[in-house]
């Protein structure tokens, strides 16, 4: 178990891709709404102590703040703190 958290995995440095620029599109309430459904349920809450359920079960007010917080962080490019990271707790499931 040791080793298997502590290798490295080898980086491919050969994958390129071509640079966009230019305005960036804004983020629809359809988007963020489909997003949500393919989230899977009963998960466990991250840092934030928020889970996905809670955004879906008041839609209308939910999804209007998720999409206008979306689109600022397009705008301004950035990423709050809390999504960067997460807990990860290893559970042997005894096989």
């Amino acid at each position: 178990m040791e080793k298997l958290l502590n290798e490295e995995n080898t980086r491919d440095n050969a994958t390129t891709c071509e640079k966009v620029e230019g305005p960036c599109e804004l983020i629809k309430r359809d988007e963020i709404l489909k997003a949500l459904r393919m989230m899977k349920k009963d998960k466990a809450a991250g840092p934030t102590g928020i889970v996905s359920e809670i955004f879906m079960a008041d839609q209308d007010c939910s999804m209007e703040w998720l999409t206008s917080l979306c689109n600022l962080m397009v705008a301004q490019g950035t990423i709050p703190d809390d999504w960067k990271s997460s807990i990860l707790l290893p559970v042997f499931k005894g096989k």
